[in-house]
């Protein structure tokens, strides 16, 4: 049925009565079923096929030549279009033997409340309804599990798309904090005038996503000082304090210190308790980037290495999507001061002012003052299932499986001819690589040899997938971070196997299986 008539500002409306998205109840149920069925074979498929395999050329064309419809497709075409041509072209990291980078597997407890925070589809920015008080409810938790101060003596959070956004946000409250440090408003002014530059430390080995947030907060490059690394790539803090004081003797204004709880490298944990100490020595900022490896503290055995450096930061970012198998994305920015995130992001537009009253839609929390979002996803969703279904002692024992795994890994590197540990882990990322007898000790063809065999991994058809790293001493290392939620002995086992066969075969020169 078509209305026709005439609008408000004379033109004539010529729609349908009921809107072609829409859908009955029963249409839902139908669709939501198929889609179900579809995720279930999805799931249940996995196990029987490699880890990657690269879309064929048919399939990249037929994805790359599809055009707009001219009318629109049923839903179940839509589903099964879905079905046949991106399912089956993943990206593989939901797989065991997908160690590459720190991307492991989404838990499906936290697929599906992701899919049915989606269904509800609010935005969690603003007002009193379930998204907002999810959000608060797992900022306090994870406020819990850290030591850090609750909201009730100061503190904030929020839920951002990923690491390199929750540590933009603690970078933000940090040179909001900084200004206010300096008696510079650089909320109206921001970096611009005649002031000295605002500097901030990080060792080598933090992640390269602090280089984005500097350019991208005006401070620049020039502003990021790299500090150098131990012997065990933590950072070092008698050479950061010497920098501190030259900045400062220069007449520089010193105001923030990453440190890691886990770099992504090589898993290495910096010196977090006595890192705290030198800030509270030197007045700055404390941020800590906790991303991947902040759980870590949870493995009794690794316990001491953290001490109460999270608990004494004035910023941490935290993933949920990494260690602990939400799905992408899904990460925090915790603040001991929440007014500094306020001072970095808050804002007035009059059309969004809301009454506070009591049980009042306005009485919610208003995380657009807190970051970027205007808009946000139900964020919090995806995590709050996977610690409903673990609880404390599963947080634990999740944690310990992979840390005892990576320990794993590291003896049977050791204990294999071909294979040699190039660097010791904290936590997860295992550096190794092929190293045949006949190479060791001839660092060129070593480095180009595993570059290959990490090539070669990479076009797919394999049961194992790994990433590559150049270490600060300049070796390149295959680097295992294999953090499936369901990981065990067998998949390391697998990962390790495939490593020292393709190795073998490039060793040889024998031709690779896509090449026969």
């Amino acid at each position: 049925m078509t209305t026709t008539g005439t609008g408000p500002i004379g033109y004539a409306l010529n729609a349908p009565a009921q809107s072609p998205l829409a859908m009955t109840a029963q249409q839902f149920r139908q669709a939501s079923l198929q889609a179900a069925g579809i995720a279930a074979d999805y799931y249940a498929g996995s196990p029987h096929r490699p880890v990657y395999a690269p879309p064929s050329g048919e399939a990249l064309e037929r994805l790359r030549s599809l055009t707009l419809p001219e009318r629109g497709i049923a839903i179940e075409e839509i589903l099964s279009f879905w079905s046949s041509e991106v399912m089956p072209y993943d990206m593989g990291n939901q797989l065991p033997g997908f160690a590459a980078w720190v991307n492991p597997a989404a838990a499906p407890i936290s697929s599906l409340l992701d899919y049915l925070a989606s269904v509800m589809n609010p935005t969690a920015a603003k007002g009193l309804h379930a998204a907002t008080e999810v959000e608060k409810l797992v900022i306090r938790w994870l406020d819990e599990l850290i030591g850090f101060p609750t909201e009730a003596e100061g503190s904030g959070g929020i839920f951002v798309n990923g690491g390199s956004l929750a540590n933009f946000h603690g970078l933000a409250a940090a040179l909001h904090w900084a200004g206010t440090l300096y008696d510079w408003d650089t909320a109206q002014q921001g970096l611009q005038g005649k002031h000295p530059r605002f500097v901030l430390y990080g060792s080598r080995e933090v992640h390269s996503c602090v280089s984005k947030a500097v350019r991208v907060l005006g401070l620049g490059l020039h502003a990021y000082r790299r500090i150098a690394t131990d012997g065990s790539y933590r950072l070092d803090l008698d050479a950061l304090e010497a920098a501190i004081e030259a900045d400062r003797e220069a007449g520089l204004w010193p105001f923030a210190v990453f440190a890691s709880a886990g770099t992504v490298n090589t898993g290495a944990v910096d010196p977090l308790p006595a890192v705290a100490d030198l800030c509270e020595r030197q007045g700055l900022w404390l941020h800590i980037d906790g991303a991947f490896g902040w759980p870590g503290f949870l493995d009794p055995r690794l316990t001491p290495l953290y001490g109460d450096g999270m608990a004494r930061a004035d910023s941490i970012a935290l993933d949920g999507h990494k260690w602990l198998a939400a799905s992408n994305t899904c990460s925090c920015t915790l603040v001991r001061r929440r007014d500094m995130l306020e001072g970095a992001f808050g804002f007035a537009a009059a059309y969004l002012d809301l009454a506070d009253d009591e049980q009042s839609f306005g009485a919610g929390t208003r995380f657009d003052q807190l970051g970027i979002y205007q808009t946000r996803h139900f964020l919090a969703a995806k995590l709050l299932g996977v610690l409903l279904q673990l609880g404390r002692s599963g947080l634990v024992d999740h944690i310990v499986r992979h840390t005892s795994l990576a320990r794993f890994i590291m003896k049977r590197v050791r204990e294999v001819a071909d294979l040699e540990l190039l660097a010791e882990t904290d936590l997860t990322v295992v550096c190794f690589r092929f190293c045949p007898p006949s190479l060791r000790g001839n660092e060129p063809p070593l480095g180009e040899l595993n570059r290959l065999i990490v090539r070669q991994l990479m076009r797919g058809g394999e049961a194992a997938f790994v990433s590559g790293t150049d270490l600060p001493d300049g070796r390149y290392a295959i680097r295992s971070c294999a953090l499936h939620y369901n990981l065990s002995k067998e998949h390391v086992e697998t990962i390790l196997a495939a490593v020292r066969r393709i190795g073998s075969l490039c060793l040889a020169g024998e031709p690779l299986a896509q090449e026969r």
